[in-house]
C-alpha cells in the first residue's frame, strides 16, 4: 500500500499506510484520516481557483488555516482538519457534506 506524494512528505504519509497493513483495520482511521484531509485540501484549492502559494486571477478567495473537526464513522472517530477560507468562495462538496455532520 503505498500513496504517491511529493517526496518531502512521503514518510509521513506512508507511516499510517504501513500501520494499517500491520495492524489490520486497526490502523486504517489514520489511513482514512489522511485521505479525507488531502482530498478537502484539493477541493479548496480548486473552489478558491489557486493553490498554495499560487498568484492568479482567477483566484476567488485565500486559505485561511484549518479547524479540527471529529466526525464518527463505521471505524471509529476521526478527527479531520476542515480547510477555513475567506473571500468570495462557495463551499465545495465534500467539505460542506463533512460541515452538515453535527
Amino acid at each position: 500500500f503505498y500513496i504517491p506524494v511529493s517526496h518531502s512528505k512521503t514518510s509521513s504519509y506512508n507511516a499510517p499506510a504501513k500501520n494499517s497493513t500491520h495492524n489490520g483495520f486497526d490502523g486504517f482511521t489514520d489511513v482514512m484520516r489522511i485521505l479525507l484531509n488531502e482530498a478537502m485540501k484539493i477541493e479548496r484549492d480548486h473552489a478558491l481557483g489557486a493553490g498554495p502559494y499560487e498568484r492568479s486571477a482567477a483566484r476567488k478567495g485565500h486559505a485561511n488555516g484549518y479547524k479540527p473537526k471529529t466526525v464518527d464513522t463505521r471505524m471509529g472517530r476521526v478527527t479531520v482538519d476542515m480547510p477555513q477560507v475567506r473571500g468570495d468562495v462557495q463551499l465545495y462538496p465534500l467539505t460542506q457534506a463533512w460541515k452538515s455532520i453535527q
